[in-house]
Formats: structure tokens, sequence, C-alpha cells
């Protein structure tokens, strides 16, 4: 049965679609507005969710669910946890399997039930992933354009699969940013250009679309890092994506701008 009230920390762009495919499930939404920004605000009031003020005001809700930038993720758990939030609550982010387990053992010491979740996907058609003993209850929460998917597997099946998945999709683009950078720098750009253009056809456009991934930069330099951390605790070097964050970190100015170009983020990495 979908539930009446479920909180949602934060109304970012992914957590939007996630809150109202709650609401698409029959459920009234709410969120904790202090301290938060005029445009989180503005996004929160046109899908309709209600601002409750601060957090310890969820106390009520039966479920909650956490999607913020994942250098957040445990700070947000831990005001949960701190107002004696005993429900059920969906970690989200975008975070290392260790990270999910600190998380799991905030939430379960103040009495509540976590459920390991992570997205793939864009805000219009998103797939949560979820894993863990009560992932199945999760399911009917989320309507439309949310799809659920629950993985019987080890602990923390969803964030691992989502780090996995990250670790390709953004770590790649990362690649491609310094390597277009180093190319210019060496004066070779035209080249390397031409001859992408002739044997690896899909990195020109790819480059060319570097905007609006740019634009987000500023929230996935954290991710690398928790892609970092999972790597190093399966043994593997964690370097490759402790440089992607470090790319991400020099592109942050960028932060949201839809205008964003190829020539801006190659300009921000050959800053000294």
């Amino acid at each position: 049965m979908p539930t009446t009230m479920v909180g949602l920390l934060h109304p970012g762009a992914m957590g939007d679609a996630l809150g109202r495919a709650m609401q698409h499930a029959g459920a009234r939404v709410v969120w904790a507005g202090e301290g938060r920004s005029a445009a989180t605000a503005a996004r929160a009031a046109r899908a309709g969710f209600d601002d409750v003020g601060t957090v310890a005001e969820m106390r009520g809700c039966d479920l909650v669910v956490s999607i913020c930038p994942p250098e957040f993720a445990l700070e947000v758990a831990r005001e949960a946890a701190a107002v004696g939030f005993t429900g059920t609550y969906v970690d989200a982010n975008a975070i290392a399997p260790e990270t999910a387990a600190a998380i799991e053992s905030v939430v379960r010491d103040a009495g509540a039930t976590f459920v390991d979740g992570g997205v793939i996907g864009g805000p219009d058609a998103p797939r949560l992933f979820v894993s863990g003993a009560t992932a199945g209850d999760v399911g009917g929460r989320f309507g439309d354009p949310v799809s659920v998917v629950v993985l019987d597997g080890p602990a923390y099946a969803a964030s691992s699969l989502k780090m996995l998945y990250a670790g390709w999709t953004k770590g790649t683009t990362a690649l491609l940013f310094a390597l277009a950078a180093t190319a210019e720098a060496l004066g070779v750009a035209d080249a390397l250009d031409a001859e992408w253009a002739r044997s690896q056809p899909a990195l020109g456009p790819r480059l060319e679309g570097a905007g609006r991934s740019a634009a987000k930069a500023w929230r996935w330099s954290g991710e690398m890092r928790e892609i970092a951390t999972t790597l190093a605790a399966a043994g593997l070097p964690p370097q490759f994506h402790d440089g992607a964050a470090d790319v991400y970190e020099r592109l942050s100015s960028l932060r949201d701008d839809p205008g964003a170009t190829a020539d801006d983020v190659v300009r921000l990495l050959l800053r000294p």
C-alpha cells in the first residue's frame, strides 16, 4: 500500500524526479526547507512538495529518501537519526558500499530500517536499484517515471552497481576532458580531432556535448572519490577516479551553466 507521507532529502533534479514518482504512487511528499537554496525551494514548490521546515518535522514519515551530493550522505543520515526517525530510510546516493555500511549503522542505531539504493539514468526515466532484506517493500512506493529494480545479491549491491556503472560513464568523460585539454596544451588538438573523426567518430560529438556534463561537474567530483574508495576496497587502483575527481573539481565554476562549451572545459582544466 502507498505510504501516507514520505520525506525527501533533498529535492535536487533527481530528488524532484523521485519525489514526483512517490506522488504518483499516492503519497504526500514533504521536505525540510530550512537552510536550503531558493532554487531548491522553487523546484519543490513547482512539484507540490510540502515544506515542513526542519528534518525534525519529518519524524512522522514512515519512509524517507535521501538523494544528495555523496559527500553529504552520511551527514544527512546523521541528521535524520538525531531527530529520532524510525521509519524506512532509503539511501539513494552515489556512494561506496563502505559509506552505505556506515549510513546503515547510523540509521539502525536510531531505530530505522535501512534500504540501500542507487539511481541510474536521468530524471526523465530513472531506474532506482535497491538491495537489502526489506528492499522489496520499496517498489510500490514509486510510480512513473521511476522504475524500481530489486537486486538479489550481497550487502550494498545497489551502491556497488551504481559505483561501477558511473565509474565507466562519468570516469571516461573526465578522461576525455583531460585528453582534450592536454592536446590543446601540446599543440596537437586539431590533429587529434582529425584522427578521432577517422578512427573514433563517437569521441568528437561526445566532446562537443561537454557542456551538459561540465555543468554537473560540481556534484560528480565527490562521486568519483566514492568510486575510488570502492575500487580500493576490492584491491584495485583508486588513482583512475581520484584523477577524475580532480578534473571535475577544476570545472566546478561551471555549475549548472547550460551554455558551457568544450572550449570552457579546456580553458578551466589548463588554468594554473
